[in-house]
């Protein structure tokens, strides 16, 4: 090997350029590592939350008719208590106690009710509120069971005749929440006070605006960030989630049923942290009122024998024999199921409309469904309907693609409220059937009561479950959820500390 003479009389001069060189990247390196401190040390002038769910005004707490409509409830009205991740049931506002002795539960607010424009919420309104809510609402149909709400002595007083099961829970849903009747419903133009950590500013094509309530507990929330804009991403461009940027788009609540590997993958690439929410998603198979038995018997099998197929490749995702999830004790079995299965049936001689979402249709899992539907149903004819459409869907299609939010711990929530807008579904679920199962005391009972009510829903075929999804959220390394606050579910922007 031939061996170059170093040239000595070049050596010092290169050096010296090199160094000032490496230096000169040191520098460089240093002022952006300084940038990206700055900007991370930097306060959020806002918080970005996007999910895919809609809202609709007016809005009114007691009537929420999607799980937009309780996003923006969670935003903008107290609550006495909440589902918490780490403590479950807890109080928040108020001091809330059973006395299934007395049958009484006993509302202690810990401090005046504050809204927005720092006028205090008077008890009279807050009882005024509680016979409200047990008038009727979309999940509690427990009118038979009131009998008055009065003010004693600085807290509410319910009284009942007996109190239902579920009860704590439904503490927890916007039915019964904090808000002035008189001040109800919200409409997108916002400013009506409000005593949550924030108050409705207005509603435009960019999403809801929000401003933090300056009168809402300290303690109660882990921010001081002064705006929040809640945002839905269902109905914008279809690679948003691959494009998701975290400086901006600080949370996002994804249904795992519409959710792609790839989008994931995006998201963890860029810098997101994932928390999954088993089982909070039921896909299922609804029907057109009309529809006769014949054919629901068929659509039965049919469905059935595309469950298996459907599954295989997809994680974190579970069949599903019932409304609940199938780990839970009132949830039916495969076997339980498949003694449901009909039997006998034959083929419908004319051709099937199966309704699908327009947003829905263009997700993977749901693509995937209908096109193992459309394999095992010849003729089937597919109709997509835009989301403002959605309500025309099961009454313009002999059968329909749905996903249904489901409390794994609460199996009367969701069939309260499908009772409310199919009238084969409440002949089933009736509404003082409902109540009855409520008040059962003994948890194996009940778990029975639920499972025999699951049963006679599917033995009615009033509807076909596939799946159980995951509720996915993908968090900015802006945000860190605080366990002390964060609920059960979704993305509640105050319960996270800012890094």
């Amino acid at each position: 090997m031939k061996l170059e003479k170093l040239d000595r009389s070049n050596w010092l001069p290169r050096a010296r350029q090199l160094l000032l060189a490496c230096a000169a990247t040191v520098v460089i390196a240093a002022s952006a590592t300084q940038l990206i401190s700055e900007k991370m040390k930097a306060p959020l002038a806002s918080i970005t939350v996007y999910h895919p769910f809609r809202a609709y005004f007016p809005m009114d707490p007691r009537k929420i008719y999607s799980v937009g409509d309780q996003v923006l409830s969670e935003h903008i009205f107290g609550f006495h208590s909440a589902q918490s991740l780490k403590a479950g049931f807890k109080d928040v506002l108020s001091e809330v106690r059973f006395d299934r002795t007395r049958q009484q539960v006993r509302i202690r607010p810990k401090q005046p009710i504050l809204r927005s424009d720092r006028s205090e919420m008077p008890l009279s309104e807050v009882c005024d509120a509680v016979r409200s809510s047990f008038e009727g609402t979309q999940h509690a149909p427990y009118r038979s069971l009131f009998r008055s709400a009065q003010c004693v002595d600085g807290e509410v007083v319910i009284s009942l005749t007996k109190i239902p099961v579920n009860l704590p829970f439904l503490f927890t849903l916007p039915d019964f929440s904090l808000y002035d009747r008189t001040g109800l419903p919200i409409t997108e133009n916002g400013k009506t006070p409000t005593s949550g950590p924030y108050s409705l500013e207005k509603v435009d094509q960019n999403g809801a605006h929000l401003r933090l309530n300056p009168a809402y507990p300290a303690r109660l929330r882990a921010n001081e960030v002064q705006e929040v804009t809640l945002r839905n991403y269902g109905y914008g461009p279809a690679d948003f989630l691959q494009r998701a940027d975290p400086d901006a788009d600080h949370l996002i609540y994804m249904i795992g049923a519409n959710t792609s590997p790839e989008d994931l993958g995006a998201l963890t690439a860029h810098g997101y942290n994932l928390e999954y929410y088993p089982s909070e998603w039921l896909l299922f198979l609804g029907f057109n009122e009309k529809l006769d038995s014949s054919k629901r018997a068929y659509l039965f099998s049919q469905a059935d024998a595309a469950r298996d197929h459907f599954l295989q490749g997809l994680t974190g995702v579970t069949a599903a024999y019932s409304m609940v999830p199938a780990d839970r004790p009132f949830a039916l079995s495969s076997a339980d199921y498949s003694g449901i299965l009909p039997r006998k049936f034959e083929r419908p001689q004319t051709a099937l409309t199966l309704g699908v979402l327009e947003s829905d249709i263009q997700k993977p899992t749901v693509s995937r469904l209908v096109t193992l539907l459309k394999q095992n149903i010849p003729g089937i004819v597919v109709k997509s309907f835009r989301s403002s459409e959605y309500p025309l869907m099961a009454r313009n299609s002999d059968f329909f693609v749905d996903l249904i939010g489901i409390s794994p711990a609460d199996p009367l929530n969701h069939l309260a409220f499908l009772a409310n807008y199919d009238k084969n579904f409440a002949q089933v679920a009736t509404e003082s059937r409902i109540t009855q199962i409520a008040q059962i005391d003994d948890s194996e009972e009940f778990n029975s009561a639920i499972k025999k009510l699951e049963r006679e829903i599917l033995e009615a075929r009033l509807l076909i479950p596939i799946a159980h999804f995951p509720g996915i959220v993908a968090e900015s390394s802006r945000l860190e959820r605080d366990e002390e606050l964060a609920w059960s579910w979704g993305t509640q922007a105050w319960t996270y500390r800012v890094r």
